[in-house]
């Protein structure tokens, strides 16, 4: 895992799977969750914080190219 991965928000409505922008801060995402929240009346957007990150997969290096082609 990069050992420089930094939190980030996101935000969600309630009922939705999709979830897509990163927001770099929580300021940012709460300002867009205000926004979509004027424009959809009685939906419930959630700022999120990622606040962990877990995975489970070897690096694998794949050698593309012998050389650079310039």
């Amino acid at each position: 895992m990069d050992s420089e991965a930094q939190s980030f928000w996101l935000v969600w409505r309630q009922g939705s799977v999709d979830a897509r922008y990163k927001h770099e801060t929580r300021r940012s995402a709460l300002i867009e969750a205000k926004r979509l929240a004027g424009h959809n009346p009685n939906e419930k957007f959630f700022v999120l914080q990622a606040t962990d990150a877990v995975i489970n997969a070897p690096i694998t290096h794949y050698k593309l190219a012998d050389e650079i082609p310039f």
